[in-house]
């Protein structure tokens, strides 16, 4: 058997923790999924499954929760093999479970949150990177039974039909918090999470449409970069007096 090297990843942490939930097959969509910035829906003529963080989810639906998850950056062919091997084989060796959801560009690694430390540090072992770069939030949906082919005015349309015009409710900004702190330098989350608020504001969307994505993320990063340049000099502006 022809034995393949093992790919070294850059991994990115997805924040929330996430319940994994069970309703019945015929279930309309319930408008308490949309109310975050990862979710994922799969419908099958057994079960319509969701994954979604578990605060949002009522107490009478039956669900698994304590997920984190791990998102692998960057785009996958369909014929490229051992993207997953090189996730599933070390973690399946420190004997931890996990699930995944698997997206046109990419995959999600679901690990139970008592796990989650250690799963970073023998991923981290086997080589692969974690949060060297910006972390990114997706809406992941698989609708199996829905439209899939629809062109993006018409697909916005039709989720908007299906949460009931929630998505209107949404606020279009979070007043961005003030990053500068002498005993505190500001993370890479919270300077992401800042040029994100940012470019939400200006673009005038919450989330961009699947033709604006790359220009969006370009502008978060640029952003991004920006602000950490802006705090570093006033740090070192403040240290020099």
């Amino acid at each position: 058997m022809e034995n393949f090297s093992v790919k070294k990843l850059i991994l990115s942490t997805i924040q929330d923790r996430f319940a994994i939930c069970q309703l019945a097959p015929q279930s309309p969509l319930p408008g308490w999924v949309y109310d975050s910035d990862f979710f994922s829906i799969t419908r099958t003529h057994e079960e319509l499954s969701i994954i979604c963080p578990e605060a949002n989810v009522p107490e009478n639906i039956i669900s698994n929760c304590g997920w984190r998850a791990f998102k692998i950056e960057g785009q996958f062919d369909f014929n490229e093999i051992g993207v997953l091997n090189s996730i599933t084989t070390p973690l399946a060796k420190a004997q931890i479970s996990l699930l995944t959801i698997s997206t046109f560009n990419t995959d999600y690694i679901l690990i139970q949150e008592p796990h989650f430390d250690q799963a970073r540090l023998i991923l981290k072992s086997a080589g692969h990177q974690i949060d060297c770069g910006f972390k990114t939030r997706l809406c992941s949906v698989s609708l199996s039974t829905h439209p899939t082919n629809l062109p993006d005015t018409e697909f916005i349309k039709y989720f908007t039909k299906s949460m009931k015009g929630s998505v209107y409710n949404y606020q279009m900004c979070r007043s961005i918090k003030k990053l500068r702190d002498p005993e505190h330098f500001p993370d890479e989350e919270e300077i992401r999470a800042a040029a994100i608020q940012y470019i939400r504001k200006v673009s005038g969307y919450r989330l961009p449409s699947r033709i604006n994505q790359l220009a969006f993320e370009q502008a978060v990063a640029e952003v991004a970069a920006s602000t950490r340049t802006l705090l570093e000099k006033i740090q070192l502006n403040a240290v020099g007096k």
